[in-house]
C-alpha cells in the first residue's frame, strides 16, 4: 500500500507512473516523514495524510527523471565549475523532489508550531532533524 495511487499521480501531474516507481516514492516519503502508510486511520490526521499523499505524488513524478537515484548518487556537498559553486546542505537535496520536501515540512509533527509527536516515534532533537524548521540555519535544510 502507498500514500497515493497511480491514478492520483496521473491526475495531479499528468504523468503515468509504474507501480514500482510509486512504491519507491512512498517508501522514500516514509523514510523522511518517519511514518508508514500502514498506521491505523486514527493515528494520523486527515490533513497530514493529505500532505503525505501529495508528497508521494510529487516524488513519484520526480523519480523517473533521476536515473540511478538509489545506486549512483553523489555524497559530496559542494561542486564548482566555471566559477559557479553549488552547495547542498543535506542529502535530502538530492533524494527528495522539491515539492515533496515542501509537503513534508507541512506535517504537524515536523512543524515548529506544535508539540505533537509523530505516531509511535520519538522526535529527534531540533539540530538533528533536517525536516524540522527549527533546525534551519547552520544545521538545517531549507529547500525553499
Amino acid at each position: 500500500m502507498t500514500w497515493a495511487t497511480a491514478e492520483q499521480v496521473t491526475a495531479m501531474t499528468g504523468q503515468a507512473v509504474e507501480p514500482v516507481t510509486l512504491a519507491l516514492a512512498s517508501a522514500m516519503i516514509d523514510t523522511y516523514a518517519g511514518v508508514t502508510e500502514d498506521l491505523p486511520e486514527d493515528a494520523i490526521t486527515a490533513r497530514d495524510r493529505g500532505h503525505l499523499r501529495k508528497a508521494t505524488i510529487w516524488q513519484a513524478a520526480w523519480i523517473p527523471g533521476k536515473p540511478g537515484i538509489l545506486t549512483h548518487r553523489e555524497s559530496h556537498t559542494s561542486t564548482s565549475a566555471d566559477s559557479v559553486t553549488v552547495t547542498r546542505t543535506s542529502d535530502a537535496d538530492i533524494m527528495l523532489a522539491p515539492l515533496a520536501a515542501r509537503e513534508l515540512r507541512n506535517l504537524s509533527w515536523l512543524a515548529t508550531r506544535t508539540e505533537f509527536q509523530p505516531p509511535a516515534r520519538k522526535r529527534l532533537p531540533p539540530h538533528l532533524n533536517f525536516l524540522n524548521e527549527e533546525s534551519d540555519g547552520t544545521h538545517g535544510w531549507n529547500p525553499v
